[in-house]
């Protein structure tokens, strides 16, 4: 079955059922257009016959083309990642490698310390040689 329809006395399109459906939920047809279906000479309101035909209309009426531009969203696409520079590291930030320095030095002074304090529980092990250093 063929749908016409017209806004403000202009015809806009034909449709089928299916297609006069995708037309109204996607906004490029609005309750207040007029339709006329095959067959008939007669004009009406899509809102009035909208059941007859099966169409389910939207909550949002727009009495002009311009306020049913205004309604729709308009799709946002998304800037590249190179448009944003990253971010720098100003002078006054810290960064991680003092405070690294920092844990490695404290590292080493507690080893130092432990090997202190354990050196007299391990004495070293005695020379093998003599103390004249000849061998016998």
């Amino acid at each position: 079955m063929g749908i016409k329809t017209a806004r403000d006395g202009q015809e806009t399109g034909e449709w089928t059922q299916l297609g006069l459906q995708a037309a109204v939920t996607r906004g490029e047809v609005l309750p207040t257009d007029s339709i006329q279906m095959s067959g008939s000479a007669e004009w009406k309101p899509l809102a009035d016959v909208a059941a007859e035909l099966g169409v389910q209309l939207q909550q949002v009426e727009a009495t002009s083309t311009d306020e049913a531009q205004q309604e729709q969203p308009t799709p946002q696409t998304a800037a590249p990642a190179a448009a944003t520079p990253p971010p720098t590291k100003s002078d006054s930030e810290p960064g991680c490698l003092p405070v690294l320095g920092v844990v490695f030095g404290i590292a080493f002074v507690l080893f130092a310390i432990v090997a202190d304090v354990l050196r007299p529980l391990h004495p070293a092990p005695a020379s093998r040689q003599s103390p004249d250093c000849t061998g016998q």
